[in-house]
């Protein structure tokens, strides 16, 4: 028979050791956009307005994806996560076409502010900065 003592340590250490194998918050599996970065964001106030149909700089985040006015991404293999940022290469549909586009997207100010940049031969030149649709 273990003794109360031998138990509760070993109830312990078990803990402990699953404590590293179970996501804790905040954490997202590999490859995944952490939740942190998701939800609908805009450059604009008007853009978070979903009654509008000319939101065109509405950016939509969630575990996988991007979605975009008239396009979608998608992360490849390979995706930097942090808590508050993702960075890595992702592959765009749209419109008929389709690209390869290395981007990093972070969340300042308590969530409140995306920004988003492009890495590469076409990217963006400047930062886009997006508002938190939850807070306008």
């Amino acid at each position: 028979m273990v003794s109360n003592f031998t138990s509760g340590a070993l109830a312990s250490v078990v803990s402990v050791a699953l404590a590293g194998c179970i996501p804790q918050a905040g954490d997202s599996p590999e490859g995944q956009i952490p939740a942190s970065l998701h939800g609908h964001w805009g450059l604009v106030e008007k853009d978070c307005d979903l009654d509008r149909d000319d939101n065109k700089g509405l950016m939509v985040v969630g575990p996988d994806s991007l979605t975009f006015y008239e396009s979608r991404a998608v992360p490849a293999p390979g995706l930097q996560v942090g808590a508050d940022e993702v960075a890595g290469q992702f592959n765009f549909t749209g419109e008929g076409q389709s690209w390869t586009r290395n981007l990093r997207l972070r969340v300042e100010n308590g969530g409140a502010i995306l920004i988003r940049e492009d890495r590469g031969g076409e990217a963006q030149r400047a930062p886009l900065r997006y508002l938190n649709c939850n807070w306008v």
